[in-house]
């Protein structure tokens, strides 16, 4: 569950979010929608605890970091690092056992399609391949609650649709999910619900039966409608 009452967060004088409410129930899967620059990632990165809100309170459950799963898509990689290195070191920071990240590494490195990269340095893999291991990363663990920003950003169609694959199954096991996204048409078919970010708040909080609409098409209607 994710639970948000009266958030607000401001840079010096530049408020970014004001009295921000939300509730993901267990097992939803939630998608927020905002123009770029509409405090989205500010948004994720409050939830992650990585910025302090200055009004408002933020519930996780559960609260365990071991149990959250986080991808943020921008995060600065160690070069000096293989890949397997790097998924390894993040797979200890998370408490696993060596026998569950040597299992893990290998099935995210096939189905993610990145296995020939294993033994090469982070410095010499592209942008795809450094998103595909963040993924991979933030799954490592099988959370319960999945926060992600942007996931499908520079995925190649075959990826993007694994990756789906990956998300839909962690909802069935009743994993708590909440993706910011631009890209109406990738998640249709399992959201619960959507938000729509405009003007530092939430504007619409609707869970997708609710919803008066019958095809993708009044979906990305209906986003854009909030967000002109």
């Amino acid at each position: 569950m994710i639970k948000v009452e009266n958030l607000s967060r401001k840079f010096n004088s530049t408020i970014v979010l004001e009295n921000i409410n939300f509730l993901i129930e267990k097992g939803e899967l939630a998608v927020i929608y905002g123009r770029n620059g509409a405090g989205k990632t500010t948004l994720i990165k409050c939830l992650a605890g990585f910025i302090k809100v200055n009004n408002g309170a933020i519930n996780l459950v559960p609260n365990d970091k071991k149990k959250i799963g986080l991808y943020l898509g921008h995060e600065v990689l160690i070069d000096k690092l293989t890949v397997k290195e790097y998924i390894f070191l993040a797979g200890k920071l998370k408490a696993l056992t060596n026998n569950v990240i040597e299992s893990k590494i290998t099935e995210f490195s096939q189905t993610l399609d990145f296995a020939i990269h294993l033994n090469k340095l982070i410095s010499e893999i592209s942008f795809g391949t450094k998103s595909k291991i963040l993924l991979a990363i933030s799954i490592l663990n099988d959370p319960q609650i999945l926060i992600m920003d942007e996931p499908f950003i520079g995925l190649d169609l075959i990826t993007i649709q694994e990756v789906v694959k990956i998300l839909s199954n962690l909802k069935e096991k009743g994993c708590t999910l909440f993706i910011s996204s631009n890209q109406v048409d990738i998640l249709e078919n399992f959201t619960d619900k959507i938000l729509i970010l405009k003007n530092q708040t939430i504007v619409l909080e609707k869970k997708i039966k609710d919803l008066d609409i019958t095809s993708i098409n009044q979906l990305s209607d209906l986003v854009l409608t909030y967000l002109e």
